[in-house]
């Protein structure tokens, strides 16, 4: 299952990368997913669908911190 630790890995290693989607992966946190925002500075599309690891609070705080790329952040109410 992916989680931070895999988000690091993929933040050092594909620093072009310009499409993820991690929907779905519940130990992906907040913290992971700025990783990959500041390393991946090409990235253009980030799906985070249900990661329930993230709050409503950090989906916004991802979207208003990284205005270059649609991120995708529904969540379970």
């Amino acid at each position: 299952a992916l989680n931070d630790e895999s988000l690091r890995f993929i933040a050092d290693c594909a620093v072009e990368l310009k499409k993820l989607n991690v929907s779905f992966c519940s130990n992906v946190t907040a913290a992971g997913a700025f990783l990959v925002m500041n390393y991946c500075s090409q990235l253009r599309f980030f799906g985070l669908n249900f990661c329930t690891a993230i709050s409503p609070e950090e989906y916004q705080e991802l979207k208003t911190s990284f205005t270059n790329c649609s991120i995708q952040c529904m969540h379970i109410v």
